[in-house]
Parts: structure tokens; sequence; C-alpha cells
């Protein structure tokens, strides 16, 4: 699932019903915020929110990105571009689908 389909079900305001992920509603609000500040930085604790939302670890994001808890923890604490988010997001999703 990518951002686009995300937009999509925010401008329309209902969640279409062909989306089999089911965590579709718990992070909608965070990408809608993502959305509204024109596609900005996002902070750290949003990133982090986002991740916990989903049902994911951080130690699991941090693990994928081949970062330790620790350095993910302190890095959490500076903005994350769109492109850095882009990628937050890939691998959240790839985790879902794992669990699947």
């Amino acid at each position: 699932m990518t951002l686009f389909l995300i937009y999509d079900i925010l401008t329309k305001e209902t969640t279409p019903t062909n989306v089999s992920n089911t965590n579709i509603p718990l992070f909608v609000d965070v990408v809608k915020h993502y959305f509204e500040k024109g596609g900005a930085d996002m902070q750290g604790f949003e990133i982090k929110e986002f991740i916990h939302r989903n049902g994911v670890k951080l130690w699991q994001v941090a693990d994928a990105l081949s970062m330790t808890d620790g350095n993910f923890s302190r890095r959490l604490r500076k903005p994350f571009s769109k492109a850095e988010f882009r990628r937050i997001e890939e691998i959240v999703e790839k985790i879902l689908a794992e669990q699947e």
C-alpha cells in the first residue's frame, strides 16, 4: 500500500471494501496529519506514533534498517524527511505482511 492509496481513502472519507489491511484506520490520522502539513518533515514522535499505531515494535523497524534499537531511538529525536518516512512506511507494511 502506498501513500497514494491512503490519500485516496482520506479524500473520499471512506475506506474502500477491497482493501484487506485492517490496520488502515489505525494510521490514517497520522498520514492525514502528514498531508495536512504539506508533506513537510515529520517529527520523530510522529514516526514513533505511526509505528506503534500499526502494532509494530520499534526494534522491528530498527532491525529492518540494520540499526540497533538504541540508535533508532536516538534517531527519533530529529525530524524525518519525506523519503525517510516513505522508507519507514514500507518497512512497517512489510512487517505487517509477514505477521499475517
